[in-house]
């Protein structure tokens, strides 16, 4: 009796199995030298996928899926066409070196995200493109696994609140709302960023690529279904929040479901799994060939080894030079920050604890004092870190400049110096109920000022390639009296006369650091 699988192969006729456990063999080298070499990401996505992040804590099971795919797609690998695609070695590298500058400025998006992509690269380089294709889906699976959606948390908050507050509305409770906080009659709601389904999100589009890609033919169907998970997810988050200010208002904030809200939205999005599955067996009929392994043809195996030594010497590039940065990076430690004297009919710096007052978290040193002349008061905000690390970085989502205020606007702006020079900057203004602030601040690294998030962390990345990791962040701030236009006027005031003096200067230990 010869079975199915066993017909295929005879039919194949010519079927070179030891090709394929060698392009096999390959491939578990590429991703095991990727793993290897980019350790310290792999080690930070298997401690946040244990501790259970807000975000990734499911990245276990996604993880064990992305294997399984790919164990899939190597039992029927077609060998057929490998050939090494020199032109690839150099994308291994600069992604080697993207790695570097992502780890260093501790940008864990893109050290992470660096990860599949080296895999891929690799396996380009060293086995062609008709072998990446078979395998691409089941590495680019482990996006699902990654921090990439971290920052997408921020927009679905936004929407979440401004939807939520028309729906609770609508079953008319009367509620008042200010930014992402809404105050119902029982109570006080806050849409804070684990309200904005982002984990709803993440497995419904998991689930619904997973099936696109097990059971259709068509491309266009597994999009299809991606968008209507999509929709699912998002609309069963909306539920859920509505849900529960509803449950807070009727039970008086006395039901358990107003703490354990979580379970009340795997629920809801459980339920709605159920029409998902019904609309995905509907999309497209037809089936999605499993993978079968082909005859031999004109393939070049002699480059193989020689482009994989290539492609494993390119991927140790960026982990072994960030591994000499880290040797070199000081350890943390306490600073004392200097600020500038007052110049000319400006008083200070004078101790002072405003409402106003930025989070950073981790900094190894910070101060606060305030300046006055007679327009009014003006508060220096400044703060250095000597060195960068996961959970302890200058920026990084959870920082606040507005200090837990609620970020009326956030633009940039420019101010001019005594000395001529012009100073980019990001020009906030916040609130915390009737009280406004007007917030200028900018990043100062390796002697440079750099006014947005993403230019810093460039710089950052550089600095300390060069074995100059400190930076920190210069803010000043006042108070709107009425209009805020007024502020304005004052700041630029301020920044003309002490401007030039406003830089990252400080002690530690027995050393004077003045950039």
């Amino acid at each position: 009796m010869v079975t199915t699988t066993e017909q295929a192969f005879v039919g194949a006729g010519s079927v070179d199995r030891s090709a394929i456990r060698k392009a096999s063999l390959t491939i578990a080298v590429i991703c095991a030298a990727t793993i290897v070499a980019c350790w310290p990401s792999v080690a930070w996505l298997v401690r946040e996928w244990l501790g259970g992040h807000m975000v990734i804590g499911h990245g276990i099971p996604l993880t064990a899926v992305s294997v399984f795919l790919l164990l899939r797609s190597l039992r029927g690998l077609d060998t057929s066409s490998i050939r090494a695609c020199w032109w690839a070695l150099p994308v291994v590298l600069i992604l080697s070196v993207v790695w570097l500058l992502g780890y260093v400025a501790d940008v864990v998006v893109v050290h992470t995200a660096a990860v599949p992509l080296l895999m891929l690269a690799g396996i380009l380089a060293v086995l062609g493109r008709p072998v990446l294709h078979q395998v691409a889906f089941s590495i680019l699976y482990l996006f699902f696994a990654l921090p990439v959606w971290e920052h997408l948390r921020v927009v679905f908050q936004f929407v979440t609140a401004f939807v939520v507050q028309y729906l609770i509305q609508a079953v008319g409770i009367s509620a008042l709302i200010d930014g992402n906080i809404i105050q119902i009659p029982s109570g006080t709601f806050k849409i804070a960023s684990g309200c904005s389904g982002i984990n709803f999100i993440i497995v419904g589009l998991a689930l619904a690529a997973l099936y696109g890609h097990l059971y259709y033919r068509s491309v266009r169907a597994r999009w299809l279904l991606a968008g209507i998970a999509l929709l699912f997810a998002v609309v069963s988050n909306w539920i859920r929040v509505s849900a529960i200010i509803i449950i807070g208002d009727v039970s008086d904030m006395q039901s358990p479901l107003v703490d354990d809200h979580a379970s009340v939205g795997w629920i809801l999005f459980g339920i709605l799994l159920i029409p998902l599955f019904w609309i995905a067996s509907k999309l497209d009929r037809g089936t999605a060939a499993p993978p079968q392994a082909t005859s031999a043809g004109s393939h070049d195996h002699t480059k193989v080894v020689p482009a994989l030594v290539a492609v494993l010497l390119a991927l140790a590039t960026g982990p072994l030079w960030a591994a000499i940065v880290v040797n070199k990076t000081a350890a943390p430690g306490h600073a004392v920050l200097r600020l500038p004297e007052a110049r000319g009919d400006w008083f200070g710096p004078m101790p002072s604890s405003p409402d106003w007052r930025p989070e950073f978290g981790g900094a190894s040193g910070e101060v606060i004092a305030r300046y006055e002349n007679d327009a009014g008061p003006v508060w220096v905000y400044n703060n250095v870190y000597l060195s960068q690390a996961q959970d302890r970085e200058l920026v990084h989502l959870h920082n606040d400049i507005a200090g837990g205020f609620y970020t009326d606007s956030n633009a940039r702006a420019a101010a001019q110096t005594q000395g001529g020079s012009t100073v980019d900057l990001r020009d906030v203004i916040a609130s915390s109920g009737g009280d406004r602030w007007r917030i200028w601040f900018w990043y100062e690294i390796d002697g440079a000022r750099e006014s947005r998030d993403a230019g810093a962390k460039l710089r950052q990345a550089f600095a300390a390639l060069k074995g100059r990791p400190d930076a920190g962040v210069i803010a000043v701030a006042t108070r709107c009296r009425g209009s805020c236009d007024s502020a304005a006027g004052r700041l630029a005031d301020f920044m003309h006369d002490l401007g030039d003096g406003l830089t990252l200067a400080y002690t530690v230990g027995t050393g004077d650091f003045n950039r």
